[in-house]
């Protein structure tokens, strides 16, 4: 496989990204994009598609009600962003945020993939695009919250239910986000 790196790259998710599609000829990009027949990875804040995204909140249960002026501030206020964009039609597949102190902790938060493409391997880019970032790759500790369904695909990454003795709280004024 032919790869092009010009920013800083973990190889191993390279070789990841790889086996998902990512053939001879990736590309990756200091301003942190990679290509794909199909799909492009980036992480350019900068070019999230805001109606595009705030569709795959709707598509959720958590984010449904976030407007524009918190989404375009959520964005603002994030440390990483993935989104995973189809070539042909422009529309938004995949996403994801990360808050990182990139050294100690990360939190990987909102991971949302379009219902008509879950299933094909989009959500396994996000996370591999995450987790291959530079102020993901060398914390210490990458931590998320999902649904008791979802473990099993966040495993393959080496996240496990074993916290300790911790317990997740919350303070919210969300009804949603406390099961009400």
């Amino acid at each position: 496989m032919d790869y092009w790196i010009t920013g800083n790259c973990n190889p191993v998710i390279l070789a990841k990204l790889s086996q998902r599609g990512f053939a001879a000829g990736v590309k990756v990009w200091d301003a942190g994009a990679v290509t794909h027949p199909s799909y492009q990875i980036s992480y350019d804040v900068a070019a999230v598609p805001v109606p595009r995204l705030m569709e795959l909140f709707a598509s959720t249960w958590w984010a449904a009600g976030r407007t524009e002026t918190q989404t375009r501030a959520i964005l603002a206020g994030s440390d990483v962003v993935v989104t995973v964009v189809r070539r042909q039609s422009t529309p938004l597949a995949g996403f994801a945020r990360v808050l990182t102190d990139r050294t100690y902790l990360a939190v990987v938060l909102d991971v949302i993939v379009a219902a008509d493409v879950r299933g094909v391997g989009i959500g396994a880019m996000v996370m591999d695009a995450v987790l291959a970032h530079p102020w993901v790759a060398g914390v210490h500790s990458v931590e998320l919250v999902c649904q008791p369904e979802l473990t099993g695909f966040y495993e393959r990454w080496g996240f496990t239910q074993r916290v300790g003795r911790s317990r997740l709280m919350r303070r919210t004024a969300d009804a949603s986000l406390a099961g009400e």
